[in-house]
């Protein structure tokens, strides 16, 4: 959509706040959502909460965006944001309850879009089929909140215009309101309106018109015609057209009122006698230059036209260079002021116990002022700055603890042809520990300091704790192989249920086995959770499905009466009975780029995921609340962790480092 603002007079009246917002996609996932317009009115505003439609709308556009994590479409992500700024206005109108705020919320993706609004001092028009339709919002009266939504289609030939009360009543007075929404693009529109000159100048509000043709970046009028080329310097044509007139209103954002927390970002200058001087060294150096040169070069008109020529050229080159310089710094310092003002609002929102929304919105900060760094200009050290705190209040939302305390429990012994253990389990404070490569399980026992190695005749896939004293393995043949005291006894040969079927991960509960599994035949195999239930005598019933619908890229399970289903997508499943109960998607920072094992158990409130990758371990709540965090970079080549039975200690195993380290919770 072509999306078009007008302010009529901003600071004419006292107590009277009104903003309007166009979101445009900026990622290949946003466009998903596509665009979102937006727009508010608080009349009656308190002073020092001018700023109250700024932190609602950088909210929904942030809480909007976000969804394209849960793989939502654009109406399902539209409704999901409703009613977060539901909540969001809920907490606004506790902070200033004597106000009266109107709001209007539109997403558009292509010609499809979605609509709500709420209070009476906005008014929403649509223009379909040569007829006008008004969008009711509600009484002002009413308690503030998004209620109705409202889904369709619109034509290139239609319009919709968003007007604040005030400017809709004279426009419909002046029978105009027909007019402009036929119009079919901004530069007509505004020349309708701007016959009505004197008769604006007392009014204030504002005018969002959306044009449904080709894509375009929303463009903001400004009433300083004089530097338009310099806002949107895209539209030179449009600058003449609007020299022929002067507006009889203020257009553009108003500026804020009160203090503002946020640094200025000063425009560089260019020192005109400084370019002089530059300018005039240069031709002089050319001069003697020429002056050296051989008589012939003179003589001829035609090469003294080129060397003219070719001064020129370099001048106008330097100058062009200074130009694109100054815009790309301009840019930058404005980006800068952008991360800023965020972060601001990250804080208040984290003062009032917001700390996912302050999460979510210091994540864009951060996003936003790295790509701002560049190898050396004058904003570089303030974005460097800037992006070092905000990286500070995301290390403490998200309860992050870098650098970890750890001590080495074991150094496994070197030796030719020796294979460094890649998985543990660990047991009445042993450690058993293997690689499926071999036959070989090595015992540990920090009590006596033994270190014994026993050898069965076949590898050994995947093992868990059946009992007190008890290791149960699998081996590449797919038998159950009993480990307790120092013998190994082989056990029957488990039936699988597809004839290629590929275990990934192994648990045991009650005595049950589960495996997460997939059928290697399929060309996209779906993964499934494999139950078999425990008959006595270390006997097994046949293989079932346990869960209801299949988990999509599962790598790990836990179980503890529920059966937890880790995802490669930064999300936690659980299922009780193999019906779904719940999913947790992990939003933390840093983001997780490749969580490995999810462990769980029956008498602790914590969920405990390993992530080598970036060397830490989370902890969540089953209701997945994070935790903590811990971290520390001399974790280096993670390959398998376990938690002691009180929840307080995690053990990793380090293959590249050939140790087991011990971590203290601290739960």
């Amino acid at each position: 959509m072509n999306a078009f603002e007008l302010y009529f007079n901003p600071r004419a009246k006292k107590n009277l706040v009104f903003e309007t917002f166009c979101f445009e996609p900026e990622t290949a996932r946003e466009k998903e959502l596509g665009s979102l317009y937006l727009a508010g009115l608080i009349r009656g505003v308190e002073p020092g909460n001018e700023d109250l439609l700024d932190e609602l709308a950088t909210l929904i556009k942030t809480g909007y965006y976000q969804q394209t994590d849960a793989g939502s479409d654009a109406e399902t992500a539209f409704k999901a944001i409703l009613k977060q700024g539901n909540e969001l206005l809920s907490n606004l109108a506790s902070k200033d309850p004597s106000s009266s705020i109107s709001f209007f919320a539109l997403n558009s993706k292509e010609n499809e879009l979605n609509f709500s609004q709420f209070g009476g001092r906005i008014n929403t028009v649509f223009y379909q089929n040569g007829k006008l339709a008004e969008a009711g919002g509600g009484r002002p009266d009413e308690n503030a909140s998004f209620k109705n939504m409202i889904s369709g289609k619109i034509s290139p030939k239609d319009c919709i215009l968003v007007l604040s009360e005030d400017i809709f009543q004279f426009l419909l007075k002046k029978d105009a309101l027909k007019n402009i929404a036929s119009a079919g693009e901004f530069r007509k529109a505004e020349k309708i309106i701007s016959k009505f000159k004197k008769e604006t100048s007392s009014l204030s509000g504002f005018c969002l018109f959306l044009y449904p043709e080709e894509d375009r970046s929303p463009q903001k009028i400004t009433p300083d015609f004089s530097r338009i080329s310099n806002k949107i310097p895209s539209l030179g044509a449009l600058k003449l057209v609007l020299k022929r007139f002067k507006l009889p209103f203020s257009t553009g954002k108003k500026p804020k009122q009160g203090k503002t927390a946020f640094r200025s970002a000063k425009p560089t200058t260019i020192d005109a006698a400084s370019v002089w001087r530059r300018i005039k060294g240069t031709v002089l150096s050319l001069r003697n230059a020429f002056n050296d040169a051989p008589k012939w070069l003179w003589t001829e008109r035609k090469n003294a036209s080129i060397v003219v020529l070719l001064i020129l050229v370099l001048i106008a080159g330097w100058f062009i260079s200074q130009t694109s310089n100054k815009e790309k710094l301009d840019t930058a310092l404005k980006e800068i002021n952008n991360a800023e003002q965020k972060m601001v609002q990250a804080d208040s929102l984290s003062n009032r116990g917001k700390t996912q929304e302050a999460n979510l919105l210091l994540q864009e900060a951060l996003s936003q002022i790295s790509l701002k760094i560049s190898k050396s200009n004058t904003a570089d050290k303030e974005a460097k700055q800037l992006k070092s705190e905000i990286e500070e209040r995301l290390f403490l939302i998200n309860k992050l603890e870098r650098g970890t305390p750890f001590e080495t429990v074991y150094e496994f012994p070197s030796g030719k042809g020796s294979l460094i253990p890649g998985n543990m389990i660990y047991q009445n404070g042993n450690f058993y520990l293997f690689n499926q490569l071999s036959g070989k399980l090595s015992v540990y026992d920090p009590q006596e300091k033994s270190y014994l190695s026993f050898s069965h005749s076949d590898n050994i896939s995947f093992a868990d704790s059946f009992g007190k004293d008890q290791i149960i393995f699998l081996d590449s043949q797919d038998r159950l192989i009993l480990f307790r005291g120092k013998e190994f006894q082989d056990l029957d040969q488990i039936t699988m249920p597809h004839e290629k079927t590929f275990l990934e991960s192994f648990k045991v509960f009650k005595n049950n086995l589960y495996f997460l599994s997939y059928d290697s035949a399929e060309k996209s195999p779906k993964k499934e959770v494999i139950k078999y239930d425990y008959l006595g005598n270390f006997e097994w019933d046949g293989p079932k499905t346990w869960l209801e619908k299949a988990p999509e890229e599962a790598v790990s399970i836990g179980i503890d009466g529920l059966v937890w289903v880790l995802g490669d997508n930064n999300s936690v499943k659980s299922y009780y009975s193999g019906i779904f109960q719940n999913e947790i998607k992990i939003k933390i920072f840093p983001a997780p780029q490749a969580i490995s094992k999810i462990l769980s158990f029956s008498n602790s409130s914590y969920l405990y995921l390993l992530e080598p990758a970036q060397k830490r371990i989370i902890i969540l709540d089953k209701n997945g609340e994070l935790v903590k965090q811990l971290q520390n970079d001399q974790w280096e080549g993670i390959s398998d962790f376990a938690v002691s039975p009180d929840g307080k200690t995690a053990y990793l195993l380090l293959s590249k480092a050939s140790s087991i380290l011990k971590v203290s919770l601290g739960l």
